[in-house]
């Protein structure tokens, strides 16, 4: 029996480089995981420093060994011995034997050695190997991969615990919850708990059993921020708050779960929705508003003045707004129903409204050009321009004669009049030949079997260009868009668009093109211009 050795190995020195490796490995993730929990935490040259240092580390221990090309001839004799490296070894001491790509290593005991790979041997290696069958390289290299990520698990714990103490005391501010450090702990005692498992108790026992504890460890420590219950709740421009004992505090510059105390308000109840717009904090509970400022207000009448008097239009989807401010009162227009609604001030540039059932707050620019409306009840924010022509109130809103009777009596003949003027503009839409290509268009859809609540409303924008809605729920709007860059006598191409009502994003689908003499649709296939 002849063997082809290509490496030989005490075992001793094979462990020392191995743990020296280890805790360079440790050290170098150690110290990546502290850069990033710094660059979390806005300390702005530490993470330069210990990014550097990790590299250095790593470029200096883990270069790249010259490969050592042929293998040695040895010749295993009647005894099962062979003579190499000034030493008799006897196959009587092999503990086990791992099979990779490319090589068989040989596990004695005071010393290891890696022989060519040969299927021939491993009948031969069987009778002396404590192991019957070979060890599964594979689950080993998986098993030093998830201990891996453990060591970066706890690294981004500790850091987490550490650079957050010393983030609060530098910038003097406090901890949020208990559960921002509570839950850091749990995960590095479990991380460390876990792993003297595996190596004193798993290992001695029953072995492989340490990649099933380490793939454990990995997913409670994923699923361990979703377990504990976290009393955090996010608001915009770094605010947070927190509700104990119908309590509200509320807490600025707010960084992994530290944050300034800012204010506590009482009495909150437990089902109010909470939220808030630019610099206003708003409590919501059965169509009551309480609105709380989140700035020091002064007196200044000026952003005031620069909208007074002027009308103010927007388009969304198919609702149409129209907003006009005079003496203290709101004319809002929306979908065509005209009401005067009370006007109540929050700040220097803030206002807000009821209209209907609804809250709207009104967030003024610095120019006169256009204002934003946010739309409380579906989380809209919307953009107002300033209209072209000058607002012409009726008599109603200009006299001085301010009754009910006569307001109520305006507002229901303004009404009558925007009624017919509605039906009398979707008399004309049915007319328009462009809506049946959108309705061919819309047919595929449903054909497709694309929308999950359908609908079809069929309008014209500002510019005249026509677009239709065809589905609408709280999450999303799809509308199918004229494409004005694209078009001839024989094509005509239609978009079909996402909003996303959340992150007021927008999005493409599909591209559709419809002949206008067949009015045959073809579906393009892409989502992109």
């Amino acid at each position: 029996m002849e063997l082809h050795i290509k490496e030989f190995e005490y075992q001793n020195i094979i462990k020392q480089q191995m743990y020296k490796q280890l805790a360079t490995l440790s050290l170098y993730v150690l110290l990546l995981a502290f850069a990033l929990e710094s660059i979390l935490y806005d300390f702005d040259y530490a993470w330069i420093i210990l990014f550097v240092a990790a590299m250095t580390i790593i470029n200096l221990n883990f270069r790249k060994k010259k490969k050592i090309l042929g293998y040695d001839l040895v010749y295993i004799d009647e005894d099962h011995r062979f003579f190499y490296n000034n030493t008799f070894i006897e196959m009587k001491d092999l503990q086990n034997y791992v099979v990779s790509k490319e090589t068989i290593t040989l596990n004695f005991i005071d010393y290891s050695i890696m022989i060519e790979k040969d299927e021939k041997l491993y009948d031969y290696l069987n009778q002396f190997a404590k192991n019957t069958k070979p060890i599964n390289v594979k689950k080993t290299k998986l098993f030093i991969f998830c201990m891996a990520i453990l060591v970066m698990f706890f690294s981004l714990s500790l850091g987490n615990l550490v650079l957050g103490s010393i983030y609060s005391y530098v910038n003097n501010i406090e901890m949020v919850s208990f559960s921002t450090i509570l839950i850091p702990v749990i995960q590095i005692t479990s991380i460390l708990l876990g792993v003297a498992f595996i190596f004193f108790v798993a290992k001695k026992f029953k072995k492989g059993i340490g990649l099933y504890v380490s793939l454990l460890l990995i997913i409670f420590y994923i699923a361990l921020p979703f377990i504990v219950s976290n009393d955090i709740h996010r608001l915009d421009n770094g605010r947070v708050y927190t509700r104990q004992d119908q309590k509200l505090t509320l807490y600025s510059h707010y960084k992994k779960g530290y944050g300034k105390l800012e204010r506590q308000i009482k009495n909150v109840s437990n089902k109010a929705e909470v939220g808030n717009y630019q610099s206003v904090l708003y409590l919501l509970e059965n169509q009551k508003i309480e609105v709380i400022s989140l700035e020091n207000e002064t007196k200044n009448d000026k952003l005031f003045s620069k909208i007074n008097n002027h009308m103010y239009l927007g388009t969304y989807i198919s609702t149409h707004y129209t907003l006009t401010i005079r003496d203290d009162k709101a004319y809002f227009e929306k979908n065509s129903s005209p009401e005067i609604v009370k006007l109540h001030r929050v700040n220097n540039h803030m206002l807000y409204f009821k209209y209907k059932r609804d809250y709207y707050f009104i967030y003024m620019l610095e120019k006169q050009k256009d204002i934003r409306v946010y739309e409380l009840s579906n989380n809209r924010d919307l953009k107002l321009y300033l209209a072209t022509d000058s607002f012409e109130m009726s008599n109603s809103q200009t006299s001085n004669e301010d009754t009910n009777k006569n307001e109520s009596q305006n507002q229901t003949k303004e009404s009558n009049q925007d009624t017919t003027e509605q039906e009398s503009d979707t008399t004309d839409l049915g007319n328009d030949p462009e809506r049946v290509y959108f309705e061919k268009v819309y047919d595929l859809l449903i054909a497709q079997n694309k929308l999950e609540n359908p609908c079809f409303d069929y309008q014209l924008n500002a510019k005249g260009y026509p677009y239709a809605v065809v589905s609408t729920n709280d999450e999303y709007t799809l509308s199918l868009v004229f494409n004005k860059y694209k078009n001839n006598d024989e094509d005509y191409e239609i978009v079909l668009e996402k909003y996303i009502k959340k992150s007021s994003t927008q999005s493409l689908v599909d591209f559709y093109l419809v002949n206008t003499k067949t009015l045959e649709v073809t579906d393009q296939q892409r989502d992109y211009w």
